[in-house]
């Protein structure tokens, strides 16, 4: 026969008394805490604040290759290029320093501080000074607190193995003056200095445009959009103004190509048909190849700075399925990543990325090269027919008659 009570040697399961029992018979004691904590948080306010905002812990500042960094108030940051020809003959092993690990070597960025420039004319000072420059101008970093930022800034790569002083002086001399006419900013750097990090991982040097684009974002922080221009790129029209022409909503919009394969001429993937132009954080034009990474726009805001960080990680660079490098690791991107899809805004060649033709062109109906009126002209492949600075000169002449 089951009795209806507890038998004499019954004992309760544990964690048969609730919580809210258990904080019923402890009130008292919870109490005490409570004003306990209360108490200490009234006399060491500050401290107790200081330990539970996570804002006003001291972590280290944002930098960029450099541990040390310079302000400065010029828009116009660019490297003494009257040094490309001591810097060619030094070569890159000689201006960086570098690390042993092991029987492995590798060069890496000099943190040293700064050394004050030396007025002797040897050839060892001389040497002393270029290195110092040469590092030196990426520990520029705009002093947005005492001046304006400006709302664009030109960012350009210039290599001092390729070409001779006069046609890098060329180079940096016209997107200066284009910038100085439109009030924007540039960002110039010798695509040697991203050396210890393309080296690292054996990238080539094509993928140096994104290193330099972060550099930018990093030295031009309040600033809205980052146009990259490759070398090889030539700025023909002074008087556009790509804010009033293109980046506004309203003129935007109707140039805006959509429901467009993002890998010509038949890609799987299209480009949305309902893209709205203030959603859009970078824009590119594509050519025969496929996306034409030799002059794009990137808006400086979250979603911008996101698709640079993952379009410049390793992986991507690392990876030996990309035949266009860059190119093709951001057709990957775009194909495989919809909502960096939805930020991106495919545009006609001829608004910021002409081709010169070699022969002249004569087609009405021409969409890809160059016309007079056109922004920006791309010597695309004049590595190829050894022909860069010729055909650089043929634009440049008719900006300085």
């Amino acid at each position: 026969m089951h009795l209806a009570f507890p038998q004499k040697n019954f004992k309760p399961k544990a964690g048969g008394i609730s919580i809210f029992a258990k904080l019923q018979r402890n009130k008292k004691f919870i109490s005490i805490i409570i004003f306990l904590f209360t108490l200490y948080y009234l006399l060491f306010r500050e401290s107790s604040s200081a330990f539970f905002n996570l804002d006003s812990r001291k972590l280290p500042e944002a930098h960029g290759l450099y541990n040390d960094e310079t302000l400065t108030t010029r828009t116009l940051i660019f490297p003494p290029v009257e040094h490309a020809p001591l810097l060619k003959q030094l070569g890159v092993s000689l201006l960086f320093p570098v690390a042993h690990n092991g029987i492995d070597k590798k060069a890496i960025y000099d943190q040293a501080p700064a050394l004050e420039e030396t007025a002797k004319d040897t050839l060892e000072d001389q040497t002393r000074n270029v290195r110092e420059a040469f590092k030196n101008t990426g520990k520029l970093v705009f002093d947005h607190k005492n001046r304006k930022s400006p709302e664009v800034v030109i960012v350009t790569d210039i290599d001092f193995e390729k070409y001779e002083l006069n046609h890098l002086t060329k180079i940096v001399q016209n997107r200066v003056d284009y910038a100085q006419a439109r009030h924007y900013g540039i960002y110039v750097r010798w695509t040697q200095e991203f050396f210890p990090s393309v080296s690292e991982d054996k990238n080539d040097n094509s993928w140096v445009r994104l290193l330099i684009l972060r550099a930018a974002m990093h030295a031009f922080p309040e600033s809205k959009y980052f146009w990259y221009l490759n070398q090889d790129g030539v700025i023909v029209n002074y008087d556009a103004d790509i804010i009033q022409t293109l980046l506004t909503p309203e003129k935007l919009n109707p140039l805006l190509l959509k429901d467009r394969p993002v890998v010509p001429p038949s890609g799987a993937i299209h480009t949305y048909k309902n893209t709205k132009p203030e959603n859009v954080k970078f824009l590119i034009t594509q050519d025969e190849r496929g996306l034409n990474t030799n002059s794009f726009i990137m808006v400086n805001d979250l979603y911008g700075r996101a698709l640079l960080e993952f379009w410049s990680d390793k992986l991507y660079r690392n990876y030996n399925n990309f035949p266009l490098k860059e190119a093709s690791a951001l057709m990957h991107i775009l194909q495989w990543h919809p909502v960096i899809l939805s930020r991106t805004g495919l545009i006609p060649a001829r608004t910021i990325a002409s081709s010169h033709s070699v022969v002249e062109n004569t087609d009405e109906n021409n969409d890809i090269f160059y016309k007079k009126g056109d922004l920006a002209v791309i010597l695309k492949d004049c590595q190829i027919r050894k022909s860069c600075e010729t055909e650089f000169d043929t634009y440049w002449s008719k900006l300085h008659k």
